[in-house]
């Protein structure tokens, strides 16, 4: 599959889903006058993620004239609609807008034009044109623009906006509004121009994927992706459930027979134009049973086709439904402790196995390796997994970066690259995605860790340099049935994650994840980090002259009330320095560990040991850090038998420190590290999140001054692992006391 994407960003607006309180507003002047001369003209592009029957889009006030105008969203006879109005008094225009555009959540153009010398209004909405003559619009115009809720209406659909631009005269303003956090919206220059509140910048589903829904069943079950219907397919031997990937609402339905094939892995391939599906096993549990059936979606049935076999196990193969010749290929898995080297291909027409003959360069044999076709080229890519020369698994394994085409119009093969590895050991799920003819999207991640994380890859198809993009999705792979496969969804630009485990009990549950296109990388999410990080020494100045203005104030009003003959001076003290505490980790000014009996023990933490426990410190506000993200971050480029070796020693090593403190251990739970403490060992980060937490007033503002006077977050601390940390907690402050 191949597809084209533009960069993700936007701005969403939540409606009548949430209470009033919770609703979007963007103010895109923050109250400011701008004064438009000859012309006033607003363009952005439009999307509905929901279906809200009615709202507004925008509110628009000429502020001189008090002239309103609004646009809103109305939905009749399942038909969606824009109508522009005169606030209160008359509809100037209304646009049908396009259902298919609608349902999936396509980006439609508004345009609105307002003609000042030709007092003329235009309204252009997904390429109609509508124009009104309005006598009495002024030479000049100074408006109030704001998005969803605002002082005339609270119904507010759920929308997006994204590509803002406002201009008029010598005026120019364009927002793109790729934001990630906060409430200042930026121009295209990164100045601070509006502000809105309750926001969802669209920029981070294209970097954290979203669990959007899961399957479990007490049997052997498999999956798939229906482009036609834009639904997942989640199946067992009895039923199956669809999952719209527009709404995410779910439909089931029993089938009319039980499906003659029992499943052991739950491999499966679909072919969207017919909409069957059609379950498989390359070997049958006994003889004379059925290995391939086919279901018909439409008449609800399962049907037997073939009782061929290729005679072995092949776990963790990869496949691909070759629609042109009818076939379906899978080359790699191992079984019997064999690698396999071959491809094979089975032809629905003659129902049988055969081997396919390839000529050119050999793909030595492996298992965990990954597929993906450009069809216009009719080009079948190999990518990656593990194995060997020989395929005799009793020899010992070894993983291939490589990347191989397959032409499937002359059966060739040609080696595109080899990639010298120097990280961690991964594999590639089952299927991968082309992008552009120029690069494959391909999740990976170490197998070998029990608990571990999936991960999204970039690669070019010339030569191998690749990219992460997004967050990770986590992955329990202690069951050899264990997979992942990717999707693409090109008409909602979508990637989907399925992640299919198994349990102690026998079940199996299938995970489905989404990630917007195009995936992007951290550093997109920090854009307009230079405004949004202050330096915590700026934030202590600014509390100092605060409350050094406060004293000032209530002496000088103290002096006034208690007034006496002789004059009397008052002397301000600066603020005695508090004692640190025992039992204690202190974060900011110089990081430092007491035990309980107040014992300043930090020469206990080597560098390594340090910079292991802040980094799972960091994690431990969330969910906790895993194995693999560990490894990776504190061991980058080691052996994976020297990462476990190492990172063993080290976290038996930090849990004999924090033995010297009560109330504090690290635990392992739920896959994830995390640092476990309780009310009687005092973090000062944990009492900050709290203070900025509760809403006192003046108390908690002293308190945190407290916390801040010791200096900066883990000032002299400099281990990349940690600037995440130390960035995340100034950008909170930034957000807290200067927003």
């Amino acid at each position: 599959m191949t597809f084209k994407m533009s960069f993700a960003q936007g701005l969403a607006f939540k409606g009548e889903g949430v209470g009033i309180d919770k609703r979007g507003s963007y103010d895109v002047f923050d109250k400011k006058s701008l004064v438009f001369a000859e012309r006033f003209e607003l363009n952005f592009q439009l999307s509905y993620p929901d279906y809200i029957p009615f709202g507004y889009i925008f509110s628009l006030v000429d502020q001189p004239t008090n002239q309103a105008y609004n646009l809103i969203y109305l939905t009749n006879d399942r038909k969606g609609y824009l109508k522009f109005n005169l606030e209160g008094k008359e509809n100037l225009a209304t646009f049908e807008l396009d259902q298919e555009k609608l349902l999936n959540k396509d980006w439609f153009n508004v345009s609105i034009f307002f003609l000042l010398q030709e007092k003329r209004i235009v309204i252009k909405i997904d390429g109609k044109s509508h124009s009104i003559t309005k006598t009495d619009l002024a030479g000049t115009f100074i408006p109030s623009l704001v998005f969803g809720l605002n002082k005339n209406s609270v119904d507010v659909p759920t929308y997006a906006i994204r590509n803002l631009t406002v201009k008029g005269g010598n005026k120019h303003y364009f927002f793109p509004l790729n934001e990630s956090k906060g409430s200042f919206v930026h121009n295209e220059q990164g100045e601070i121009i509006g502000k809105v509140n309750n926001p969802v910048w669209i920029i981070n589903n294209a970097y954290y994927w979203k669990k959007r829904f899961v399957f479990k069943s007490r049997k052997v079950s498999g999956s798939n992706f229906d482009k036609q219907r834009q639904s997942m397919l989640f199946f067992d031997s009895d039923s199956i459930t669809y999952l719209n990937l527009r709404n995410y609402t779910t439909s089931s339905a029993r089938f009319y027979n039980v499906s003659p094939v029992t499943s052991k892995l739950g491999t499966n391939f679909f072919d969207a134009a017919s909409g069957h599906l059609y379950s498989y096993e390359v070997v049958a549990p006994f003889q004379g049973a059925g290995t391939i059936a086919m279901f018909d979606m439409n008449q609800n049935r399962w049907e037997a086709i073939s009782q061929s076999t290729l005679g072995m196990q092949l776990h963790h193969h990869a496949g691909y439904f070759d629609k042109k010749r009818n076939r379906y290929l899978i080359f790699g898995g191992f079984g019997n402790q064999k690698y396999n080297g071959e491809t094979f291909a089975f032809d629905l027409d003659k129902k049988i196995w055969d081997t396919l003959s390839l000529k050119g360069d050999r793909i030595l044999p492996r298992y965990f390796t990954s597929l993906a076709c450009d069809t216009t080229k009719e080009s079948l890519y190999v990518f990656g997994g593990a194995g060997n020369e020989s395929g005799d698994q009793t020899l010992g394994r070894r993983y291939f970066y490589d990347l191989y085409r397959v032409d499937l119009r002359n059966q060739t093969i040609r080696k595109m690259w080899d990639l010298s590895w120097d990280k961690g050991n991964m594999v590639p799920t089952r299927n991968m995605v082309i992008a552009n003819d120029t690069s494959l999207y391909a999740l990976c991640y170490p197998e070998y860790i029990a608990r571990s994380a999936l991960k999204l890859y970039k690669f070019s198809i010339r030569n191998g340099t690749h990219q992460i993009f997004g967050d990770s999705i986590p992955i329990f792979s202690d069951k050899i049935a264990t997979n992942a496969c990717l999707y693409y969804n090109a008409t909602l630009k979508e990637f989907y994650c399925t992640v299919q485990e198994f349990e102690d009990n026998g079940f199996s549950v299938t995970t489905l994840y989404s990630l917007s296109a195009p995936p992007i990388e951290y550093a997109d999410l920090l854009m307009y980090k230079p405004q949004r990080s202050l330096s915590l020494q700026w934030i202590f100045i600014s509390f100092v002259i605060f409350c050094a203005a406060m004293c000032i104030l209530f002496s000088r009003k103290y002096l006034k009330k208690h007034r006496v003959q002789k004059p009397s001076v008052a002397i301000l003290k600066a603020p005695e320095k508090q004692m640190d505490r025992a039992n204690a980790i202190y974060l900011f000014g110089q990081f430092i560990l007491y035990d309980r009996r107040g014992k300043d023990i930090t020469y206990l933490l080597s560098n390594r040991l340090k910079q292991t426990f802040l980094l799972i410190l960091q994690y431990s506000f969330g969910d906790g850090i895993s194995s693999a993200e560990l490894s990776e971050k504190i061991w980058p480029g080691k052996e994976d038998l020297n990462v476990k070796n190492l990172r063993g020693v080290t976290l038996n090593q930090l849990r004999k420190v924090l033995q010297e403190l009560d109330g504090i251990e690290l635990v392992f739970d739920k896959g994830n590290f995390r640092i476990k403490m309780q009310e009687s060992c005092y973090c000062d980060l944990a009492e900050l999140n709290q203070l900025m937490a509760d809403q006192k007033g003046n108390k908690n503002t002293r308190q945190i001054h407290h916390i801040l006077q010791r200096g900066d977050f883990l000032f002299g601390v400099e281990f990349p692992a940690t600037d995440l940390f130390k960035e995340s907690v100034r950008a909170k402050l930034a957000d807290k006391f200067f927003e």
